[in-house]
């Protein structure tokens, strides 16, 4: 304070320095004043500001105003939680063949007896009022976005895998707006669901994939899309080999692409197409731009880039995407795997030890050159696509086997999976994601943090 005063003689002193005086003495006394911070009722204090000023145009007794007490009894309120009313409510659009005193009879149960306060409570509940089919589809009903998840234990024993990885994500409705399917479509049943699913099986037993191009075949797989999807997402989980068996036309690039459209509302391979070229060719110009602003790894790239001339829009999208990678750090073998053009399935599948977490195989000398892809998940190749087919096309089969197939993004390519779904396909929820939290180290407090 003397030296600032010495320096400044014309600026006279402020309160806030004279309490600087008494700061060591306090922080002996009460230890360190980050818990005497008043901030949280600053931060409370621009609640009322922001009443009288543009709201309320009153300045007399704000504590009491009746915004206030409506406001903190929303606050204190559970959102979640279930009212006799709204237990009926549900029970009876659920299940409407219950007669109302029964209907009346289990809500008493449920929250005098049990206790069930909120719906992540009906998880739980075994009562003997309902059928087991009753029963389930309550449990289906509710279950919500609830955190479920099955590990895969069908590997094989002479893999390097040192362990199995998770095949059902935690976060199963994250981004999708037709996760839960309940109602049938009109006019079916279980039973011609079910033929349905043996009359595709036939057809592609006799006809193969190119099949997934007829009409009757697109009908079939759009009206049995509730039955793909209990078969998915199945508790235990069933392997990739399983559910391709029984839905083998699923494993199809229009397939799995008209599937992701009806889980999410979003056709991916127009969206992550035109992405790519237009807001792929400004991440290139602008990492081309501050070429020595990035380290060895991306220049180097950079000027691969440079070398190949004229971007076609192929290479634009590879460049784009194997640039992220560089810049987040993650290896680009946790994408992409590079294979002999002349490689098949079958060869894949034998000689390159295919990880569990899903890859785009890229068939070519480099991953810029690569003219045909196919995209693995498991160990096996589950989908090959055409070679008039774009490397958009083949990313957004890749990216779509992720929601279809309910699987969790691997942390190793965890930043730019992120990125491929909220930059160039605009999937954004509010909360929740698709990856694991990485485990690192605090550079502040050394700590070991997510």
């Amino acid at each position: 304070i003397y030296l600032r005063h010495s320096r400044f003689p014309d600026k006279a002193l402020k309160a806030k320095h004279h309490y600087l005086l008494h700061y060591a003495e306090l922080i002996l006394h009460f230890g360190p004043l980050i818990r005497l911070c008043t901030l949280r009722f600053e931060s409370k204090h621009s609640y009322f500001k922001a009443c009288t000023s543009s709201v309320l145009h009153n300045f007399v007794n704000l504590c009491k105003t009746e915004r206030h007490q409506l406001l903190q009894s929303y606050l204190s309120f559970p959102l979640n939680s279930l009212s006799g009313m709204e237990t009926e409510e549900e029970l009876t659009s659920l299940l409407p063949a219950l007669d109302r005193e029964k209907i009346i009879c289990i809500v008493e149960h449920l929250t005098d007896v049990i206790g069930v306060q909120q719906k992540s409570d009906l998880l739980f509940v075994e009562t003997t009022f309902l059928t087991p089919i009753q029963i389930r589809k309550l449990l289906l009903a509710f279950k919500g976005g609830l955190c479920r998840f099955c590990t895969n234990h069908r590997l094989d024993p002479n893999s390097n895998a040192t362990s199995p990885e998770k095949v059902r994500c935690l976060v199963d409705r994250y981004g999708c707006i037709n996760w839960q399917p309940v109602e049938l479509p009109e006019g079916e049943t279980p039973a011609s669901l079910e033929e349905k699913k043996h009359i595709l099986l036939t057809i592609f037993n006799s006809e193969g994939p190119g099949a997934v191009e007829r009409p009757d075949v697109d009908d079939f797989m759009s009206l049995t899309y509730i039955s793909q999807w209990q078969v998915i997402n199945s508790c235990p989980s069933l392997s990739v080999a399983e559910i391709q068996e029984q839905w083998p036309f699923l494993f199809t690039r229009k397939g799995l692409s008209n599937h992701f459209y009806k889980l999410t509302g979003i056709d991916s391979s127009e969206r992550l197409g035109q992405a790519l070229i237009t807001k792929g060719r400004r991440i290139i110009n602008y990492f081309s731009s501050q070429k020595l602003k990035w380290n060895l790894g991306i220049r180097t790239l950079i000027q691969q880039i440079e070398s190949e001339g004229v971007l076609t829009n192929n290479k634009v999208g590879t460049a784009t995407i194997l640039l992220m990678m560089k810049y987040y750090k993650e290896d680009e073998d946790s994408l992409f795997v590079l294979a002999d053009e002349t490689s098949t399935r079958m060869s894949l599948e034998a000689e390159s030890n295919l990880p569990i977490a899903p890859r785009l195989i890229m068939l070519g000398q480099s991953s810029m050159t690569a003219t045909c892809w196919m995209v693995s998940a498991e160990g096996r190749v589950i989908v090959e696509l055409d070679k008039e087919n774009t490397f958009a096309d083949a990313m957004s089969v890749f990216f779509g086997s992720f929601y279809v197939l309910n699987l969790e993004y691997q942390e190793s390519a965890c930043a730019t999976l992120e990125l491929i779904q909220r930059f160039f396909v605009r999937i954004n929820p509010e909360e929740g994601t698709k990856c694991t939290s990485k485990v690192g180290t605090s550079r502040k407090t050394g700590t070991a943090v997510k």
